[in-house]
């Protein structure tokens, strides 16, 4: 699906923010408004699933951070080309530890750290820590493709 905010100027579309593929892509090449909408499209999924799996008693805290990983975490999809800002990072470690307190059942008045956290939903890594290995392995990939491929060529020129 292909969906643009555009202006017409002298007859012709001057395009502000381009929708592609899930992507938002926008002519001064800002993540804002990609990342606002990949925490709101996690958001929903997470909320969509929290009666019948996070919230349920009857599952293990294992299964709901697999479940949590599966589903959720596909927020990340396409950070490998991200180049995030500290406020970027910060909006999706705030909804990490939102949906793992969530899962976990621990308020704000419980005092639990975020590397607490962490470690009771099975030692989960940091939204952060997880995009740059996405990324790291994006230039893995691309380094071991031959001369010739586009993305290796854009990496060395």
């Amino acid at each position: 699906m292909v969906h643009a905010v555009a202006d017409v100027v002298c007859g012709r579309y001057e395009v502000h923010q381009f929708t592609y593929l899930g992507s938002i892509l926008t002519y001064d090449c800002e993540l804002d408004n990609e990342v606002q909408q990949r925490v709101k499209l996690a958001s929903a999924a997470f909320g969509r699933l929290s009666h019948r799996v996070f919230l349920n008693r009857n599952l293990t805290t294992t299964t709901k951070v697999a479940v949590y990983k599966a589903i959720c975490i596909s927020v990340l999809y396409g950070c490998e080309t991200w180049t995030p800002y500290c406020r970027h990072i910060k909006a999706l470690e705030a909804f990490h530890m939102r949906c793992l307190k969530s899962i976990l059942g621990t308020r704000w008045w419980h005092k639990v750290t975020h590397v607490e956290t962490r470690h009771r939903a099975a030692d989960i890594d940091t939204a952060e820590h997880m995009l740059l290995q996405r990324q790291l392995r994006w230039i893995g990939h691309v380094i071991r493709m031959p001369s010739y491929r586009l993305p290796q060529r854009l990496l060395y020129g």
